[in-house]
């Protein structure tokens, strides 16, 4: 201590050394810690980016798992018996009613009718598995088909045997990079019955088919189609 007051009261100019010298080593240690601090928000920020793309691609699964789970479709066509030809399915019944009175709840959501339909008229027809999608839709933030605001694509394989697998991913939405490219799988089950009624209609020998769709989550995983 009896050094260190020597030094400030020294007239020998080493106090103006001794008082740069710790004047550079605080501005150094300043220096680390702004420049540490940045680097750390540059990091906080990416990774706020990268869980938002994320979320959007989870919440999306989560939009569909509660479309699907345990939803009831009846889907029916008209098919003639003298030629084979069949009439386009089309969803017959397709509200969600509630469970303690059993009255309608809501119409049916768009994509559950049109994979439920899909997958009728695949059956009817014998058509073979995808292998590419049987569609491609657009989620977006702000309802628009397109632009730097679209939040995920979601690509449909409907298969005959009861099952439908979205590709949810924001793979393909503009900006995004290899870092920050997310995909989900959701696999969903439709236990499937039937019933026939045979009639004529202009002299036509008619089968009318009604199909009855209960989906269920079977599952979602990570990664894309192989």
């Amino acid at each position: 201590m009896n050094a260190m007051k020597n030094k400030i009261k020294s007239q020998r100019g080493a106090s103006i050394t001794f008082a740069l010298l710790l004047f550079l080593v605080c501005s150094v240690v300043s220096i680390v810690v702004v420049v540490a601090g940045s680097a750390a928000t540059g990091r906080m920020s990416q990774r706020a980016e990268t869980d938002q793309r994320y979320y959007a691609v989870t919440s999306a699964v989560e939009l569909l798992c509660d479309d699907f789970k345990g939803m009831k479709v009846t889907v029916e066509y008209s098919k003639d018996l003298s030629t084979g030809n069949n009439d386009t399915p089309v969803v017959s019944k397709a509200v969600e009613k509630d469970d303690t009175t059993g009255t309608d709840v809501k119409d049916l959501y768009p994509v559950l009718k049109a994979v439920s339909e899909k997958l009728v008229d695949k059956i009817a027809n014998n058509a073979s598995t995808p292998t590419v999608p049987d569609d491609t839709l657009q989620l977006t933030t702000n309802g628009a088909p397109t632009g730097s605001l679209t939040a995920c694509t979601i690509k449909e394989y409907v298969f005959k045997d009861g099952r439908v697998i979205f590709e949810v991913s924001n793979a393909d939405v503009e900006g995004a990079t290899k870092q920050n490219k997310y995909t989900l799988q959701a696999v969903f089950d439709a236990n499937i019955t039937t019933s026939e009624l045979q009639y004529t209609n202009g002299g036509k020998s008619m089968k009318r088919v009604i199909t009855t769709l209960e989906w269920s989550v079977n599952s979602i995983k990570k990664g894309a189609m192989v």
